[in-house]
């Protein structure tokens, strides 16, 4: 396990090009595969709220008051949950399974 990190360590010290942004940090390994270090994670709420006058991207009838309560709502947990039985059952009609298969 260790020679494994040690050579991904020295393909990152390998690297030719780094490219940096306000949010991320590509770097291009001489093979052609890409690192991407972010610099920050938000969610889609928080960088919603972040923006200038986040109000005008909203539909008619949504407030933020009303998107705040909802993702104080539940623990993320919970809503990733939630996310993957929906998932589950949306799958389970489209593709039914097909011999034990799935």
């Amino acid at each position: 396990m260790e020679e494994f990190s040690t050579l991904t360590e020295a393909r990152r010290r390998e690297a030719q090009v780094k490219i940096w942004s306000k949010t991320e940090e590509v770097t291009v390994l001489p093979n052609g595969k890409k690192i991407v270090k972010y610099k920050e994670y938000k969610t889609p709420l928080k960088k919603l709220l972040s923006l200038v006058r986040p109000g005008q991207y909203l539909r008619s009838g949504i407030t933020l008051d009303n998107l705040n309560h909802q993702a104080s709502a539940k623990l993320p947990n919970q809503a990733a949950e939630e996310m993957q039985e929906a998932k589950r059952k949306l799958f389970s009609i489209i593709l039914p399974p097909q011999n034990g298969m799935l």
